[in-house]
């Protein structure tokens, strides 16, 4: 079942409320973010960014943390400091 959700632009400043917002939904949701900057991957669990991407089936593992899938189909954690929320 999908789920609709109405929010403010001031919400989608505040990293607290997108936090929870992605909380409450499962790995394919069909939630994205959009990369902030350029992240280098430490190792193969990871998932390098660039400024600018966007990263699909976004699924927050931490509140430092989230796994998500890039355009090269390739599927890994990366830094919620380096993203934010791109609307669909």
């Amino acid at each position: 079942m999908t789920q609709a959700y109405t929010f403010s632009t001031f919400a989608l400043k505040s990293r607290y409320i997108c936090t929870v917002l992605l909380k409450c939904c499962t790995g394919g949701c069909g939630f994205k973010k959009r990369a902030l900057r350029d992240y280098t991957a430490p190792d193969e669990s990871c998932l390098s960014l660039t400024e600018g991407e966007i990263i699909t089936n976004v699924s927050v593992i931490d509140d430092d943390w989230a796994e998500g899938q890039n355009f090269n189909d390739r599927t890994g954690r990366f830094p919620l400091s380096h993203s934010e929320v791109s609307l669909p």
